[in-house]
């Protein structure tokens, strides 16, 4: 029974290791860029994908994303 415990959370560790979130991240501050390049691995579990706009002017609009564990709930 313990051998089967102890390969059962090997194998979970194995499972939620490969299967680790990918967000888009980058940082651009014109209009005409992109974001979302690259790419960045999240290192925390409770870490989430964001993305933020904001318009200042016609030719000025800041643009963010990545990985966060806070910013998705601070609004």
């Amino acid at each position: 029974m313990n051998i089967s415990y102890r390969i059962l959370t090997i194998l979970s560790f194995l499972a939620i290791s490969a299967f680790s979130l990918e967000c888009y991240t980058g940082f651009t501050y014109l209009t005409a860029q992109s974001v979302g390049t690259s790419k960045e691995t999240c290192s925390s579990p409770n870490d989430y994908c964001y993305n933020m706009t904001a318009d200042l002017t016609s030719l000025n609009n800041v643009k963010k994303g990545g990985c966060s564990s806070t910013r998705c709930f601070v609004g």
